[in-house]
């Protein structure tokens, strides 16, 4: 820990922002910040202890580090401080929910697989966060689907021993792991959901017959507790429904399936030193080469955005148009918080329009976004609006900008801190809006730049009912996450 940051720790020990920010006495911070390494699982390992603090002392769940970190994606205790100051100051809402997917998909983030910001790609996917197993499950088929996709889904009645070709037929080291309970008797999937991640495989074999089991190690946010922790497990195919051993007793919990991050030339993604064979095995040459297509029917909303990704590609992207030809960076496309940004020069006159047409309808109606901008500074007059295929706009709900009162006494007035993306809410931010047209509207300063780094999307993903297929049914309690605000 640097003197800077301890120093910031000590100074902030006594501010207690939201109930469960970092300067709370109550705060755990077991766990690494800016968790790293050469392979996810090194990364999943240094946050082991990371757990959840301050749940009776603000009077909710999900609290602490695990919220700013895994959800909200705070990278550090400055951070993350900023982040409960700005929840509880500009009045944000904050639904809490178990995190177990979205630890996963923060440990893809930090990691960079299967795309240099995790799951966000440049194409029908922009946000890194996945916020429940759905979204694992469709994403991992739509990028199966894709050419070029970065991504393998292995259903459970994949899994085969026979014909052994890891990172095809059995998962890998750092591979996703959806685990659901299931009605033995109806063979039907219930609600009751984990995420996990693979750390280590071992590789039971014998000279006669071949592989007789593999035996497996996870890493999992909030499963056998509210921190990260490891189980291990002696067979997978034993726990899937074929073979019919629960993962926990009395819980007819089973793995549903695997996702497999590719690289960009096609191959799984994984650290060969936690994949153990014992006995004779080897691994065929080619059996690490992605196999496309050898699995089970994808989910129909794969397909769905599996097209809208091929119309993107045909349009070599969304069109972006500017009101002022000095504003740079659109032609590169949407700010993605690594390598596109938009700039906005210092005294240009009048507003600036800039409108984003995604070319289609997104298969995922849109709950909201968010708009992180560079430390030069925020907009104070922004605003944003969408409209579908119909280009009727409706304006998105953005939390007040001003400067509120800091301190206590009062001594000053603080603006957003420039850490914090701002969030647009659009309708209820619940049920979601269609979208195809995005535009942003600000007026640039007399003597700075703005520039836009990053332009995140919270998708509302519709809920599948195994006897009507694809519903537009979610569960009232899926409210959207801190960054989008509640007041109007």
């Amino acid at each position: 820990m640097s003197s800077a940051v301890a120093a910031a720790q000590q100074s902030s020990s006594s501010v207690c922002f939201n109930g469960d920010g970092p300067g709370c006495s109550c705060f755990d911070d077991s766990g690494a910040w800016e968790p790293s390494g050469d392979w996810i699982n090194d990364i999943a390992r240094m946050t082991l202890g990371t757990r959840d603090s301050c749940s009776e002392a603000s009077n909710r769940g999900s609290c602490g580090k695990p919220y700013y970190q895994f959800v909200l994606g705070m990278d550090t205790y400055l951070d993350a401080l900023e982040m409960s100051w700005a929840a509880e100051a500009f009045g944000l809402g904050d639904s809490r929910e178990a995190w177990c997917s979205e630890t996963v998909a923060y440990w893809h983030r930090r990691a960079g697989i299967p795309y240099p910001r995790g799951y966000r790609n440049d194409d029908w996917h922009l946000s890194w966060q996945l916020t429940w197993v759905r979204p694992f499950h469709v994403f991992y088929q739509t990028e199966e689907l894709r050419d070029e996709g970065r991504g393998i889904w292995i259903e459970h009645s994949d899994i085969d021993y026979e014909n052994f070709l890891p990172g095809v037929t059995v998962p890998l080291p750092g591979s996703y792991v959806l685990v659901q309970k299931r009605d033995i008797a109806t063979e039907r999937w219930l609600s009751g959901t984990h995420s996990m991640l693979i750390d280590e495989m071992v590789v039971h074999t014998d000279d006669s017959e071949g592989v007789q089991r593999v035996s497996f190690t996870v890493i999992e946010g909030n499963g056998q507790g509210e921190f990260v922790g490891t189980r291990s497990y002696e067979d997978i195919l034993q726990h899937t429904p074929a073979g019919g051993v629960p993962l926990a007793q009395g819980g007819n919990v089973f793995i549903r399936g695997f996702g497999v991050d590719l690289d960009a030339s096609g191959y799984p993604v994984y650290d060969p030193e936690r994949f153990f064979p014992v006995g004779s095995y080897a691994p065929p040459e080619n059996a690490l080469s992605a196999a496309r297509g050898v699995g089970t029917a994808p989910d129909p909303l794969a397909y769905l955005l599996k097209e809208y990704s091929d119309a993107l590609r045909e349009t070599s992207g969304e069109h972006i148009d500017c009101t002022h030809p000095n504003v740079t960076g659109t032609d590169a496309g949407i700010p993605n918080g690594r390598d596109t940004s938009w700039v906005i020069p210092a005294g240009l006159p009048g507003r600036v329009r800039i409108e984003v047409d995604l070319i289609a309808t997104h298969p995922l109606k849109i709950r909201g976004l968010y708009l992180k901008w560079s430390d030069e500074g925020i907009p104070p007059d922004l605003l944003v609006t969408r409209a579908g295929e119909d280009r009727e706009f409706t304006r998105g709900q953005l939390p007040d900008l001003d400067p509120v009162p800091f301190g206590t006494p009062l001594v000053c007035y603080r603006p957003w801190p420039a850490v914090i993306p701002v969030p647009v809410r659009f309708g209820t931010g619940v049920q979601g809006e269609s979208l195809r047209y995005l535009r942003i509207w600000l007026t640039p300063d007399p003597s700075h730049e703005y520039e836009l780094e990053e332009i995140g999307f919270f998708y509302r993903w519709p809920v599948v009912s195994q006897d009507k297929g694809i519903t537009q049914v979610m569960d009232a309690t899926d409210e959207p996450y801190l960054l989008v605000p509640v007041k109007p």
